[in-house]
């Protein structure tokens, strides 16, 4: 990010914000929306929709001479890679049966995502596979991806005003996030439990 911090002149908080919420705010937004079109229309419509926004959006950032540009080409990939998860797992549990997933899935998702998928598919009902994804990868991005780097810049800039205090930034921003999680985690256990029941009880043979 240097050469591009340079050339544009950009502050360290606005680098935060291309990196996060300039992407991750309408990829987070967007995946659930999408998670449920998936599970009601065309799949591959919406995942070729999805890689020619976000080419396109790619090309724009290339293209940027402003952080306001940058910014917006940034929510235009978000917007198209935002479509491709939900649908690529919805499809990729069509074409194999639950015991031969876990090799198209971790071939598919790799680093961090491996194994995520077949373990997804496994326990998540049929008419829940889009939203659970959907859900998924906000709940993944949103507090890392969005809301990480830019609090620890906020931090560093605004707190300590040194940019050498990146650390004591993380340290802070780490144990205020990590609460957060197990909040937010401990809050959604109880209705996501009855969303799960409600659906196998839809699936099951009568």
């Amino acid at each position: 990010m240097g050469p591009i911090q340079q050339d544009l002149g950009l502050s360290d908080t606005q680098i935060s914000l291309l990196q996060g919420p300039g992407f991750v705010a309408t990829y987070v937004l967007l995946s659930v929306p999408i998670g449920r079109l998936v599970d009601t229309r065309g799949r591959l419509t919406i995942i070729a929709g999805g890689v020619a926004i976000w080419s396109v959006a790619t090309a724009a950032c290339g293209l940027a001479r402003s952080f306001g540009a940058l910014f917006a080409a940034r929510a235009g990939v978000g917007i198209g890679e935002a479509t491709l998860t939900p649908a690529a797992w919805s499809l990729l549990a069509d074409y194999f049966p639950p015991q031969r997933r876990s090799l198209p899935f971790s071939i598919f998702l790799m680093g961090p995502y491996l194994g995520v998928g077949a373990a997804v598919q496994a326990v998540t009902p049929n008419r829940m596979r889009g939203v659970v994804v959907g859900t998924y990868v906000v709940t993944n991005n949103v507090i890392g991806l969005a809301l990480g780097p830019s609090l620890v810049a906020l931090v560093t800039d605004y707190v300590f005003a040194d940019p050498n205090a990146v650390g004591q930034s993380l340290a802070i921003v780490g144990t205020a996030v990590a609460a957060l999680g197990i909040a937010l985690v401990a809050r959604g256990l109880a209705p996501f439990r009855a969303l799960l029941a409600s659906a196998q009880r839809a699936e099951s043979p009568r």
